[in-house]
């Protein structure tokens, strides 16, 4: 329907038509189902209803975004943006560009990438985003590009409050089948592989309220993989330089599958948010089972029923994980593994919290729990309860 608007506002526009996109621009591409990319406006209904397909087959791109509605959203206020229709992304992303304060390559569901930067210290509100239809990735090939975000809703958001986005497809599967490995074991460079139900990375962002997931999330590794952030919310998420990242009411409803005929290490897997780095994560609740089939030895890799790994900021005040339920099981093989945070690093505190999920876990060495596996120093845990089953 539209290419690029800036400057403008955009309402009840709706496409009944299919889009077919071969991208091969080597610098930047922008693709979506009903609108390529919006800047600095408000954006208010826009719905895509037909068949998206957006092929990428540059060996290079510095910047390649691509959404089933929307490719790129910026600096736009949104209320109303929905993908209704199946999304198809085929080819690859052999190459991730981070400058200017952008991140790398991004793909979603419904949204490639939301973001504002922060030389403009503003956050912008997006609200009633969802997906309806299947995003689906029929023909991945060749190695992905590391930085790169993958999001069941909206692929990476950055400097945006998100409320009552929800993903009700059925199920998100990537497959990796690439013979390169994904990041690098010795580099510096974490979060290379950021896959999420609802958004793969969000930071540095406000946060998020009434957000569901209620699709299955399968991630298929046939390759090593490095530096991974995985969850049924939110791969990676965070707080500002500012201000921690508020994450409420939100709820993931779907099992996530993780299976790897490779090693893969330092991975952050949860069935909320798989990193949370100097935020809080309140009256929230997984009810999704988690089932970890790694054939080859790992290490260094996390999985917690609401978060994975959790860092808190400012000296410790932004990591509050209160109120929040697991209802799920696990049935895994991992040396770290919890119902509620698998890792609480320093300055984290879990209050309030209630684990009802079993636990089947054979590793021959680990550390184990259903509350927490690992707390840091200056980390608390008060008033909790554990009512699942721990099989060791």
């Amino acid at each position: 329907v539209v290419g690029y608007t800036r400057y403008t506002d955009c309402t009840d526009i709706i496409n009944h038509a299919t889009v077919t996109i071969d991208g091969n621009a080597s610098v930047e591409c922008y693709a979506g189902g009903a609108v390529g990319r919006l800047s600095s406006g408000t954006s208010t209904n826009i719905v895509n209803e037909a068949t998206a397909i957006v092929t990428n087959r540059a060996t290079s791109k510095s910047r390649f975004i691509a959404g089933g509605a929307v490719g790129q959203v910026s600096y736009v206020t949104v209320d109303g943006l929905h993908n209704k229709a199946t999304f198809d992304f085929q080819g690859k992303i052999s190459v991730g560009v981070k400058a200017d304060g952008y991140e790398g390559p991004a793909v979603g569901g419904t949204i490639g990438m939301m973001h504002s930067l922060e030389k403009y210290e503003e956050l912008y509100n997006a609200k009633n985003i969802s997906l309806t239809g299947e995003f689906t990735m029929s023909n991945m090939n060749g190695a992905l590009a590391p930085y790169i975000s993958f999001g069941g809703v909206i692929g990476y958001v950055s400097y945006y409050n998100l409320d009552n986005v929800d993903n009700n497809s059925k199920q998100f599967v990537l497959e990796t089948t690439a013979t390169v490995a994904i990041g690098s074991l010795s580099s510096s460079n974490n979060h290379q592989l950021r896959l999420g139900g609802i958004v793969g990375r969000a930071y540095p962002f406000g946060g998020a309220t009434n957000c569901d997931n209620n699709a299955d999330l399968v991630w298929k590794a046939d390759n090593r993989t490095f530096h991974g952030a995985i969850g049924g919310l939110f791969g990676h998420a965070g707080g500002t330089a500012t201000a921690p990242s508020n994450i409420s009411n939100c709820t993931n409803n779907g099992d996530i599958y993780l299976e790897s005929t490779f090693g893969i290490r330092r991975c952050r897997f949860a069935a909320l948010v798989g990193e949370y780095t100097s935020g809080n994560i309140t009256n929230s609740t997984n009810n999704g089972d988690i089932h970890y089939r790694i054939q080859r030895t790992t290490n260094q890799n996390y999985i917690g029923g609401i978060v994975g790994d959790n860092y808190a900021g400012n000296g410790g005040s932004w990591g509050l994980v209160e109120n929040c339920v697991n209802n799920g099981n696990m049935n895994v093989t991992l040396g770290r593994c919890s119902g509620i945070v698998a890792t609480a690093n320093s300055g984290t505190t879990i209050t309030g919290c209630i684990n009802n999920g079993d636990q089947i876990n054979k590793i021959a060495n680990g550390r184990l729990g259903n509350i927490v596996c690992n707390l840091a120093y200056n980390s608390h845990i008060i008033n909790c309860v554990n009512n699942g089953d721990l099989d060791a």
